[in-house]
């Protein structure tokens, strides 16, 4: 029978864990700056398609011959299928355009809005009108 200390253990550990989940889960506009857009084109280095928030790794020319690495944040997986996205969609070695919003504290990271492919395909990140209204 579980005694009155090992409850309390669990019961602890369990609000632990909780707490840690919620604050894991950020708030959208206290990490990017949603009233500044900005524009990146590069080459696809890694994509990870999962829960919470998908994942683009980027390679940005930036001139003289030296490139930086963007980290690129997104809706989760089961959002972008709704979206239109699959996964494979996006592949490593892709050349893209991306229109976003930048990070307030980290450099080189940003939330993508719009992803556009060499190829014409757009992929966007929310529904497009839900985008229009939030300029």
């Amino acid at each position: 029978m579980p005694t009155l200390r090992s409850m309390g253990t669990g019961l602890f550990a369990a609000a632990l864990f909780a707490g840690s989940a919620v604050y894991a889960h950020h708030s959208f506009p206290a990490v990017y700056d949603t009233a500044v857009r900005i524009m990146l084109d590069g080459v696809v280095e890694e994509v990870w398609y999962e829960n919470p928030h998908a994942r683009l790794y980027l390679s940005v020319d930036q001139g003289g011959g030296e490139t930086v690495l963007w980290e690129l944040e997104a809706a989760g997986a089961t959002q972008l299928r709704r979206q239109g996205w699959g996964y494979s969609s996006i592949k490593v070695g892709d050349r893209v355009s991306i229109e976003g919003s930048p990070a307030r504290e980290h450099d080189n990271r940003a939330y993508i809005r719009i992803l556009s492919l060499a190829d014409g395909s757009v992929f966007w990140v929310s529904d497009p009108a839900y985008l229009r209204e939030s300029e």
